[in-house]
């Protein structure tokens, strides 16, 4: 197997900034309406550029890259649970953002308030 970094890169900063504002458009939000962005971790690079590129502030973008990982799937949920568990009891205005495997993606837009959210567990701790 071999995966093309760059090229990947390339498609991220391409084709993921015309999906979120078609969201945005889509939900009839704006960027600042929406309280969180929830994007695939698949690197901490690409996650800053991606947030630069459409001018989206840090603090609505969280990133656990470095603490956990590239999780796949698995990244989305794991934003929500080692980082916003606790700032989701009033309304919230989200969008989940994901792209993988094949270079598939796809976005949605939710109204949260009040999610049940377990913290993280990392495997072999009690």
């Amino acid at each position: 197997f071999y995966m093309d970094g760059l090229e990947v890169f390339n498609f991220t900063l391409s084709e993921q900034p015309p999906l979120l504002r078609d969201i945005l458009a889509f939900s009839g939000k704006t960027k600042d309406e929406i309280d969180y962005f929830i994007l695939h971790q698949v690197n901490t690079y690409i996650v800053d550029n991606l947030a630069k590129s459409l001018k989206i502030p840090a603090e609505k973008v969280p990133v656990i890259f470095s603490e956990y990982g590239n999780q796949s799937c698995a990244s989305i949920p794991g934003i929500i649970c080692a980082t916003l568990s606790d700032k989701l009891q009033d309304k919230k205005q989200v969008v989940f953002h994901a792209f993988g495997i094949g270079l598939s993606w796809g976005a949605c837009q939710l109204e949260l308030e009040n999610p049940v959210v377990l913290p993280p567990k990392i495997y072999g701790e009690n």
